[in-house]
């Protein structure tokens, strides 16, 4: 499922949501009144070109997070300070509500005639006028003055929030990136290994974070905003599981998610191991002014991670995103369904769910149809990545046997060649054999009437020696 693009975080008894340029936070008073403030804010999309390039972006995303939920943990925090002695005259004065209204001049003026009434006293025009038009111009200078004074308060509000990000950056890269460092330094002297340094670095940041998290955990406070955090990660996989925004649908959802920043932070630690067991410098201040360099750079690389898992669906991202999940069992707990209602307050003041899911159904029918008109199953239990690494192996399988029967086919061949080469030699043996047989035979053919040629020669020799000569005849 493609991911809502809502994000948040938890403030003290609420919860903030923010989708593009707009926020809202939902806080639960003392009365258990639910109140939701909404305001607008800069988005990634409203910014130049520069700042939405991939790592930058990161790196603005991550100050810019850490300004808002400063500011809406101070927003929330504002409903639990002391509270302070509100008017002489008891009359209760409502926030973001000017006290010297139009409809209060009405007021004033009323009860201005009502006491003139009522003393029998009588006036003349010109003169309750004058009086009027002096009330009235005083009250509108009170009026300017509480604005002007309410700007004023804002401004010094922003740079307070400026201040105390800053302040907060400091102390975490002194405690999270600086403390671990000077600590490895201390093993130099046993281990020379600048790798193994780096790797031993690591761990006790890491052991540092988690240590942190569980001591704030037992703060009463802080455990309850775990929990509005929980209830924060199951209001979006609410959403994003395409279930209707309810609390009973809430409350069965899974308070982990892959957007979380507890895991942003996991991936910055573990990228930061790798990137620093291949620094290497003599010096130790080059070494650690290296690491506080680096820190941008990581902190894009992790941003870039957790957009992409958060909308992918494949095995590797799930696999990849394991540890940061197991994290969050640190930094969320099961809320209540008073936590979940404030949740989903905050969620329908700044997001159209209904709209979001959709599309999100209407474009998950037309994908299964897709995929049906191929001819391609089993598409609820397999996601589109899974479906072509499956139709990869088959394709591979049936090559692998096109190339077995090719083999097999070439071994019968060699076979046949093989055996038609051993009957052609027999052949030729054969023949060989007929002919020096024949030829034996003939040999002795020809020794038989050359001894019979020699027999008939030597007896007509023979006869020839016991015939009278003619002249002893005629003689």
């Amino acid at each position: 499922m493609k991911s809502s693009g809502i994000g948040g975080q938890a403030v003290l008894e609420g919860v903030m949501m923010r989708n593009k340029s707009e926020y809202a936070v939902a806080v639960r008073k003392s009365d258990g009144e639910i109140v939701v403030d909404t305001k607008k804010c800069k988005s990634n999309a409203d910014r130049g070109i520069f700042f939405r390039l991939p790592l930058v972006r990161g790196v603005v995303a991550f100050v810019d997070s850490l300004y808002l939920g400063m500011k809406t943990l101070t927003y929330s925090a504002k409903f639990y300070e002391d509270a302070e002695p509100e008017s002489k005259s008891g009359i209760e004065v409502i926030e973001g509500e000017p006290a010297n209204s139009s409809h209060d001049l009405e007021n004033v003026g009323a009860a201005d005639s009502n006491q003139d009434t009522v003393n029998g006293e009588k006036r003349k025009s010109g003169a309750s006028t004058t009086g009027k038009e002096k009330n009235i111009f005083g009250k509108i200078g009170k009026r300017d003055h509480a604005e002007a004074g309410r700007i004023k308060s804002d401004t010094r509000e922003q740079v307070e929030m400026v201040l105390t990000v800053v302040l907060s950056v400091v102390l975490a890269l002194a405690i999270f990136v600086a403390l671990p460092f000077l600590l490895s330094v201390k093993l130099q002297e046993m281990i020379h290994s600048f790798a193994l340094l780096a790797l031993i670095e690591g761990i006790i940041r890491v052991a540092l974070f988690i240590g942190y998290v569980c001591a704030i955990s037992y703060m009463d406070d802080i455990h309850r905003v775990f929990m509005y955090h929980g209830a924060e990660h199951k209001t979006i996989n609410c959403v994003e599981n395409c279930e209707d925004l309810t609390i009973a649908n809430v409350r069965r959802q899974s308070r982990h998610h892959r957007r979380c920043g507890t895991s942003f932070l996991f991936i910055v630690m573990f990228l930061s191991i790798i990137f620093f067991m291949f620094l290497h410098f003599e010096n130790i201040w080059y070494r650690l002014i290296s690491r506080l360099v680096l820190i941008p750079l990581v902190a894009g690389i992790s941003y870039e991670f957790i957009l992409w898992a958060g909308n992918s669906d494949s095995k590797i991202v799930e696999i990849l995103s394991k540890p940061g999940m197991w994290l969050q069992r640190l930094t969320t707990r099961e809320p209540d369904d008073s936590m979940i209602e404030v949740a989903i307050a905050s969620v329908e003041a700044v997001f159209d769910w209904k709209s979001y899911q959709s599309r999100m159904l209407a474009m998950e029918e037309s994908r299964k149809r897709r995929l049906q008109r191929q001819g391609k199953r089993s598409v609820e239990r397999e996601s589109e990545p899974e479906v072509k690494m499956t139709e990869e192996m088959r394709r591979r399988e049936e090559e692998d046997a096109r190339r077995a029967n090719d083999r097999d086919k070439q071994i019968r061949e060699r076979e046949m060649r093989e055996a038609k080469q051993l009957r052609q030699a027999g052949n030729v043996t054969k023949r060989r054999t007929e002919w020096e047989s024949l030829s034996q035979r003939d040999g002795e053919m020809a020794e038989d009437e050359l001894g019979s040629l020699d027999r008939f020669f030597d007896q007509e020799n023979s006869d020839g020696k016991n015939k009278p000569s003619v002249d002893s005849e005629e003689s």
